[in-house]
């Protein structure tokens, strides 16, 4: 699994790093976390000058959170940190062997980058190296995004090859609500809320969207799949079904769920019922936090 962490030195990047943290440790995961600053001059990177940012509160940030994913768990099972060295007997040549201290780094990646520019350095990034989830922290009326990455939220959400997760500034994660409409359900995204549910040892409630008063039957199959799956996981898991038409109310105002999880894939209903903006407004008035999967 590979992660790309998007941040700035606001609290909901912190805490979107904490979050991420736990959810790199157990997935074993690479983590790139990508901190953006100032608008793109157009010009490439000028080599052989050292930090382009100076020492300040971003670069603070980005070392912030390099800690939280090395202080994660024990040291044996971090995969961060670069592991002691020891000694050990090692071949020098033919019929010889030699007691060498022998110093072992850390066995998943833990990089951090600067771009320069906002939005597109992050699609930029997911499309360079491939990443399953993209993280940013959130807040009330987006003022939690990265500053140069405000205003762009659709723009990832409907352009990054990756699962977005944005993430809510400090609540635990209780609930999960999973809206499935479609039968297409890869299963790198059941693995990631799977592995959500697992680390905060949330219930999961799936709720299968009709059109107009029926049920598809690829639709059907795959709640049923997906129950399946996660029962057997020992998931607490309840099912249900609604309306398309009654879909947006339902998330904006019935549910409480404390993470809610959508897909957009190419037949979505989710992806045609919803205006252009439709997450920009959802995340406005949510208390929730936002898994839109791939």
């Amino acid at each position: 699994m590979k992660i790309l962490l998007a941040v700035d030195d606001s609290q909901y990047s912190r805490y979107a790093a904490a979050q991420t943290a736990k959810l790199a440790l157990n997935a074993w995961a690479d983590v790139t976390i990508l901190g953006s600053w100032g608008p793109s001059s157009g010009k490439g990177a000028e080599q052989g000058r050292g930090c382009p940012v100076e020492d300040g509160p971003l670069l603070e940030s980005l070392h912030q959170y390099q800690a939280m994913f090395l202080e994660e768990g024990t040291s044996e099972n971090n995969p961060y940190r670069a592991r002691q060295g020891s000694r050990e007997w090692l071949p020098t040549g033919k019929g010889t062997w030699e007691e060498l201290e022998v110093m072992r780094g850390a066995r998943k990646n833990l990089r951090l980058i600067l771009r320069q520019g906002g939005v597109s350095q992050v699609l930029a990034e997911d499309a360079a190296a491939d990443y399953d989830l993209i993280v940013l922290g959130y807040g009330p009326h987006g003022e939690s995004l990265p500053e140069t990455m405000r205003g762009g939220l659709q723009k990832i959400i409907e352009n990054a090859r990756a699962s977005v997760l944005l993430v809510k500034q400090d609540q635990p994660i209780r609930n999960l609500l999973v809206c499935l409409d479609t039968s297409e359900v890869p299963q790198r995204s059941m693995e990631i809320i799977n592995l959500i549910a697992y680390i905060h040892q949330a219930s999961l409630q799936i709720l299968g969207v009709m059109r107009e008063g029926w049920i598809e039957i690829e639709v059907d199959k795959a709640v049923y799949n997906l129950h399946r799956y996660f029962a057997s996981n020992q998931s607490e898991v309840i099912t249900s079904f609604t309306e398309h038409s009654e879909l947006l109310p339902f998330v904006s105002q019935k549910a409480r769920s404390d993470l809610l999880v959508l897909w957009r894939g190419k037949h979505s209903i989710v992806r045609k019922l919803f205006p252009q903006k439709w997450l920009n407004d959802l995340v406005g008035k949510s208390q929730t936090s936002v898994l839109v999967l791939r």
